[in-house]
């Protein structure tokens, strides 16, 4: 299965169980951000990244530059604690 076919799988039960009052706040917070403009100026696939350092969940320094000399780089955003 590839990873278009998961999230599709995913997000179909998620659907599934989760309240409509969670699915309908999600889905208009969905719209505002597309109504906002915000797509319009984000990286696109196949957009090179700018160079950027940040701190690992282990304290060191993680340099894009250095991660990329090592092959692609998969960058995760978490939003921490609700």
């Amino acid at each position: 299965m590839n990873l278009p076919e998961a999230l599709r799988l995913k997000k179909e039960e998620f659907v599934k169980q989760a309240p409509e009052e969670v699915l309908s706040t999600m889905g208009k917070a969905t719209q505002n951000l597309a109504q906002s403009g915000i797509v319009e100026k984000c990286l696109q696939p196949g957009d090179k990244a700018p160079e950027f350092s940040l701190a690992s969940s282990d304290g060191s320094v993680l340099h894009l530059t250095s991660e990329l000399a090592k092959g692609p780089v998969i960058l995760k955003f978490f939003r921490g604690g609700w």
